[in-house]
């Protein structure tokens, strides 16, 4: 059985006199135990998608399952299975007149959860997410981070099989997201939940997803493993170069992009850093075969020591906005000929 299923799923809002498409026949699928990542630009479709898969919004035509139930004709079932949280945004979802403690408490007997069961899971979130001394302060008074671990309780407190993350890390300080991430680990690998997440930081997706989905416009452009997103964007032949330099790093790495834009266009070069105890260059430069020989001579006759250089795949923040960019553009070509 698929943990998350849609078939068609189309949902369209009025704006004024205009028609908005924000889920365009999505059919999508999700593996029981699955970490899976839902990414997009801005408007494409994810929080409408989520909202549909627990409950919150009907969609106009198609069908979504979530643990095998109708979300339409089973609501109350697909409840009982699914915890959902939006980051940041989610915080509305709580009330801010009531402390954290009485928050998770209240959602835990609305869940239905037995008394005592409830009691020694609120006290454990509270600890773990460090708002134990904390948790007699009214919601309202609470920073950013804090709602925002508050959410991720209160979703976990049902223990439910599917977890739907809606951007989970924003807000938060690096050391408490990379807590965080951690645990949504352990709930996967150990546990066997099933994560649908959807996050802006494409590096955070790689770290955790198995496969991922690409949605633009509301349409279904990509599923499949990170890897295979990069090995699809062709048109993107990146050149990694790990350079010497016995300079200040920050000298050596001015100097180094001044190099490189005498030799290839600005626009191609993706990225420079310093990288352990070496300058690391990342360019999109088309032709690798015949690149590599060029720009290997051009920095020799500048002086720079060549430690290695080759071709790379490009990163999924480099992927993701070349198939993106990739289908805007195509829409655009099909709208203009229609």
């Amino acid at each position: 059985m698929k943990a998350l299923r849609t078939e068609n799923l189309v949902k369209t809002f009025k704006k004024k006199r205009e028609k908005i498409t924000a889920v365009d026949h999505l059919s999508m699928e999700i593996e029981e135990g699955e970490f899976f990542g839902l990414l997009g630009p801005n408007g494409a479709g994810k929080t409408t998608t989520t909202k549909i898969l627990s409950t919150l919004l009907l969609p106009d035509t198609g069908v979504a399952y979530v643990g095998g139930y109708d979300v339409v004709k089973e609501p109350n079932k697909v409840k009982n299975v699914l915890g959902w949280m939006q980051g940041e945004s989610g915080g509305r979802s709580l009330y801010w007149r009531l402390t954290a403690k009485e928050n998770l408490t209240f959602f835990a007997s609305l869940e239905g959860v037995p008394q005592k069961i409830a009691e020694t899971r609120v006290n454990s979130f509270l600890k773990f997410f460090d708002l134990w001394e904390h948790k007699d302060r009214l919601v309202k008074d609470l920073s950013t981070g804090m709602k925002v671990k508050l959410l991720v309780a209160r979703c976990l407190i049902p223990n439910p099989d599917i977890l739907i993350l809606d951007e989970p890390t924003v807000g938060l300080d690096v050391e408490t997201a990379a807590k965080l991430r951690n645990f949504f680990r352990v709930l996967n690998e150990q546990l066997n939940k099933t994560i649908l997440f959807t996050s802006h930081k494409l590096w955070e997706v790689e770290e955790l997803c198995e496969r991922i989905a690409v949605l633009n416009k509301g349409r279904l452009i990509f599923q499949g493993t990170p890897v295979e997103l990069k090995e699809k964007t062709q048109d993107i032949s990146v050149v990694e170069i790990d350079i010497q330099s016995d300079d200040r790093w920050e000298d050596a790495l001015a100097k180094l992009k001044g190099d490189l834009e005498e030799v290839v266009p600005v626009k191609e070069i993706l990225e420079v850093r310093r990288e352990g105890g070496f300058l690391n260059a990342r360019l999109d430069v088309g032709d690798t075969f015949k690149s590599i020989p060029k720009l290997t001579s051009a920095l020799s006759r500048k002086g720079w020591k060549i430690d290695s250089i080759g071709r790379s795949l490009p990163t999924l923040e480099e992927a993701f906005m070349e198939i993106t960019e990739r289908d805007t553009q195509e829409m655009k070509r099909q709208e203009k000929f229609n």
